[in-house]
């Protein structure tokens, strides 16, 4: 199988699941704010967005966390990058992942606006 093809990561967290968990709510957040990146970084050729979010965040959101954000189109990768180590906070890490995903991931070429 090429490299275009796998995607190959391990994570571990020894945490008390209920702890761990994030909520349905939390995950939109994380999902939106991903999607936006993404959509931002594309419509201005490629350069990272300023991600400034008002507001008070959930605990889960501002914890530090180590996230993998993988990119599909048509349900075929088009992008994966993580940090093993937690050393920002959820909501950042994944704003740098999903741009590292869609701009960053060496197999394939900055996504574009189109």
């Amino acid at each position: 199988m090429g490299r275009d093809r796998v995607v190959g990561y391990g994570s571990y967290a020894f945490e008390y699941a209920a702890s761990a968990r994030i909520s349905d709510e939390d995950r939109r957040v994380l999902i939106d704010v991903a999607k936006g990146v993404v959509r931002q970084a594309a419509m201005d050729g490629g350069m990272a967005p300023n991600v400034q979010i008002s507001g008070p965040l959930a605990r889960t959101l501002t914890a530090q966390r180590a996230t993998f954000v993988t990119l599909e189109i048509g349900g075929v990768l088009r992008g994966c990058r993580g940090s093993l180590l937690p050393v920002r906070t959820l909501i950042a890490d994944v704003v740098e992942n999903a741009f590292q995903s869609a701009f960053g991931d060496p197999r394939f070429p900055p996504l574009t606006a189109a």
